[in-house]
This record gives C-alpha cells, structure tokens and sequence, in this order.
C-alpha cells in the first residue's frame, strides 16, 4: 500500500457545517487506509471551544458536534502543520473567520498559518460556484495565491 502518511485535516474553526462533518469523515478514511490522521485547529489561547464536541442540538455558528483531535495557538500553528506530510483545508474560505477579518483589513489567521507552514496542503469546494464569489469568498484569492504549498493538482 505504500509509505504512511501524516495527514492535518485542518478545520479552522469547527462548527455546524458540512465541512467540519466532511473534514471527521476524511480522517476516518484516511486512517481506514493505514495514514495517521488527524483533525486539528488553532485557536488564540490554544484551548478548545466548550462548543466543539457537545452531541445534539445546539444553536449558533460556533457549536460543533465534533471536537478536533488536536488543538494549539495560531502563533505555533505553521509550526505544527510542518510536522505533518499534507495538510487538507475541508474547504478554502471559512465565513466565521473572513466576516471579522473583512472588517479589520486583517488576513484571517486560517491563512497565516497556511502562508507560513511548508506543508503541501489541498482543499475541496462543497457549494455551487456562486460560494466562492468574491461577497462569500472574500480571501480565497489571497489564500490560494500567497501560500507557497498550495497544491494546485
């Protein structure tokens, strides 16, 4: 089957998504397939939500019925991924981090991180292609074009 890989499935901000559920499904099938795997975040103080992990249902953006395996503080978050063989964003825009980042000019820390790690890392689109407009997509261009291990297969 060949060599194992390290595999980061990493899930900015996990919530009540189709991502975050796809982003748990892929860490299985990769595990199934012989890879370590593993769903990790980054989070200011490296702690996790109390809303990550919590079963049924529970209103908000922030709630997540899944928790991630691994979480540590953005500023560490290159540094972890750079331990890893591929890192795969469950989808290139994540609202709850770009909404905030829009209104100070600042880029959303997701993509410091990616601009920082060297870490080849893939994505995948889960909506139509009006999802990834510029008014939903705000930083995707930013994201794909200025972080060097962006695999564009």
């Amino acid at each position: 089957m060949g060599t194992t890989k390290r595999v980061a499935i990493y899930d900015p901000l996990p919530r009540i998504c189709g991502p975050t559920t796809w982003a748990q499904n892929l860490r299985e099938g990769f595990r199934k397939l012989g890879h370590s795997a593993r769903v990790v975040t980054f989070t200011k103080s490296g702690k996790p939500s109390a809303n990550w992990g919590i079963p049924g249902v529970k209103g908000g953006w922030g709630w997540s019925p899944y928790a991630p395996d691994f979480v540590a503080k953005f500023s560490e978050g290159s540094a972890v991924l750079d331990g890893y063989d591929l890192v795969i964003l469950p989808e290139p825009k994540c609202p709850t981090a770009d909404n905030p980042a829009k209104k100070t000019g600042e880029t959303p820390g997701y993509i410091r991180v990616l601009q920082q790690t060297k870490t080849p890392w893939a994505t995948a689109l889960h909506g139509a292609s009006a999802q990834y407009e510029n008014a939903r997509a705000p930083f995707l261009d930013e994201l794909l074009d200025t972080t060097p291990g962006f695999s564009r297969i």
